[in-house]
């Protein structure tokens, strides 16, 4: 009797495997998910897609809207300096410069200056009867010079739409020679080893009362100066005839002056590096080249 239950008991055991896999339900076939498209390849091979010009918000720099290779620039120019602490200068200025690329020129310079002490040299010297280093008061009267220039940065200026040309900005550096004057006190000598002819300072010219303005400045004759240029700046063309230029321009030299009559050891011999800036400032007009 226990092995007639035993026996269908294990046949129970053994079918119901079965039965549970018959009754399984069939498993589905998995779907390929849809793979996103490739992008449109664009019409030159690139398999970046083109973006829209609406949708464009950086413009590159494709060419400049005038070209310079091989114009001549004329440039009048008003120059004003504004670091010197003892000398005040304005000038009439000029430059001729030949674009023999794009991005570099040859420049002829030159400017004219009408040179004055400036309020403190005038209150050191009248209110506080002081005297600055007399190298550091040596003042400009002209220079001319030639140098080169080179345009690293260029661009497009366009305002609501509408294109008003080109901008480049330069620097430049050159040689020039000028002339220069330095301040003296009437009557005293000068150093005899520079060949001043008279060898003393200019006496105060008498007013047509007879009496000598206190406030007059002489100075020593004028010589000759070798020096170095430095200069840069932003040009702005707006035809391809004309344009506006910003420049600052710095003329170096070494001034020494020696009085044999002073025996103050800072007015006796004096040395100074002069550093002559200038902002210019000046319309271009352009001549000839490529269109």
């Amino acid at each position: 009797m226990r092995a007639l239950t035993s026996l269908p008991f294990a046949a129970l055991l053994f079918a119901a495997p079965a039965f549970a896999q018959d009754e399984a339900p069939a498993a589905e076939t998995p779907v390929e998910e849809a793979k996103p498209a490739a992008p449109a390849a664009k019409a030159d091979g690139s398999p970046f897609a083109r973006v829209a010009d609406e949708e464009e918000t950086i413009y590159a720099v494709q060419r400049k809207a005038y070209l310079v290779k091989k114009k001549f620039e004329l440039t009048p120019l008003f120059a004003l300096s504004f670091t010197d602490n003892f000398v005040q200068t304005f000038a009439p200025a000029a430059s001729i410069t030949y674009h023999a690329a794009e991005n570099f020129g040859l420049e002829l310079f030159g400017a004219y200056m009408f040179p004055t002490e400036s309020g403190l040299t005038n209150e050191i010297l009248d209110k506080g009867k002081l005297t600055p280093e007399v190298a550091k008061l040596t003042q400009m009267l002209w220079a001319a010079g030639l140098g080169v220039q080179w345009s690293p940065i260029y661009g497009k200026i366009q305002i609501f739409g509408a294109s008003l040309g080109n901008f480049a900005f330069y620097v430049g550096a050159g040689m020039a020679i000028g002339q220069s004057r330095v301040q003296c006190t009437p009557a005293t000598m000068l150093d005899p080893n520079r060949g001043f002819n008279p060898p003393e300072c200019p006496q105060i010219e008498e007013q047509p009362d007879g009496t000598q303005d206190t406030q007059q400045r002489v100075y020593e004759p004028a010589t000759l100066k070798v020096m170095g240029s430095l200069s840069g700046g932003v040009r702005f063309y707006f035809q391809d005839w004309i344009g506006l230029k910003f420049e600052v321009k710095d003329y170096i030299f070494t001034s020494r002056v020696y009085r044999p009559d002073t025996m103050e050891p800072t007015q006796r011999f004096t040395d100074a590096v002069r550093n002559n800036i200038f902002a210019q400032i000046g319309l271009s007009f352009l001549l000839g080249g490529e269109e």
